[in-house]
């Protein structure tokens, strides 16, 4: 399987500028007091830019709150951008087992053969539902 995920430029983006710190703006999704704002302000990022993918990579890494962790990988799953996808990997190692079921089903989504071998580690994760999603992403995206 391909994947839906495509490395075409096509897309109206502007060139990302050289000084852009996406820990910035992920500094202040965090700072924001409640969970609800910081979900509205997920959305609003838009996926397909390259700029909101690497606010939505640094907000899944690094978010001290796992449910808003699990929104910016459901964000990055709405994305046509083989760079979400890639940021989405960089959640496969999260501590807790539900952001990374999150991020197995995103890359599910998106993803395609080539993704697979992302995915091999986690038949062996000490979580059972993390090995099941694993496995079905694997043979699905297969």
């Amino acid at each position: 399987m391909l994947g839906f995920a495509e490395d075409a430029d096509r897309f109206d983006d502007p060139p990302l500028d050289p000084e852009f710190d996406p820990t910035a703006p992920a500094r202040e999704i965090a700072a924001a007091r409640e969970q609800e704002e910081k979900f509205r302000r997920i959305a609003e990022l838009d996926p397909d830019r390259r700029r909101d993918i690497l606010v939505l990579r640094e907000i899944l890494e690094s978010d001290p709150d796992y449910e808003v962790r699990i929104e910016a990988a459901e964000q990055l799953a709405f994305s046509v951008r083989r760079a979400a996808v890639n940021a989405l990997k960089g959640g496969l190692d999260d501590g807790d087992p539900r952001v990374v079921a999150a991020v197995i089903e995103g890359i599910e989504f998106t993803g395609g053969t080539a993704d697979t071998a992302a995915l091999v580690p986690l038949l062996n994760d000490p979580d059972p539902e993390v090995r099941r999603l694993a496995a079905e992403a694997i043979e699905f995206l297969e």
